[in-house]
């Protein structure tokens, strides 16, 4: 029982792997879809917890949670709206079908980035309630070690 409690969980080094996760699939929706909410978020979690200024305040790790959530609202309302278009869509052949391949490859990274929306806020909501273990943890690493031989 005690094995699921949230105090277990040091999820501190998978914070930076997600963001950068979050920036890939950003840019890769991006690629034929205008998504400015994405990737402006992707670019404020890597320069608040890349650039280590997540452990100035939780209150800012709750908000990047908070947008998030909202950017995973948003894709929602796109993916109902487009994704039956997108996938089905036939076209004009006047380009061979590529602007169509483009448009279901998109369409793929959006559902990617969709499902990855969620687990992500929940890592940043999850962070900022530990934001005193990450400071304890941070001291740990920064402090040089004083036992010397003599």
């Amino acid at each position: 029982r005690d094995k699921f409690k949230t105090e277990n969980l040091n999820l501190y080094g998978h914070t930076t792997k997600a963001v950068y996760i979050y920036i890939i699939l950003s840019i890769l929706v991006s690629f034929y879809r205008s998504d400015f909410i994405n990737l402006t978020l992707s670019a404020a979690c890597w320069i608040f917890v890349v650039g280590k200024f997540m452990h100035d305040s939780p209150l800012l790790l709750k908000k990047l949670a908070l947008g998030v959530f909202i950017a995973f609202l948003v894709d929602l309302v796109w993916l109902m709206k487009y994704f039956s278009p997108w996938a089905l869509a036939e076209g004009s052949n006047k380009d061979g079908g590529v602007e169509n391949t483009i448009k279901r490859i998109v369409l793929l990274f959006s559902v990617m980035s969709f499902l990855f929306k969620l687990p992500f806020s929940v890592l940043l909501w999850k962070d900022s309630v530990d934001y005193k273990t990450f400071k304890d943890q941070e001291e740990v690493e920064v402090q040089p070690k004083t036992d010397l031989p003599a």
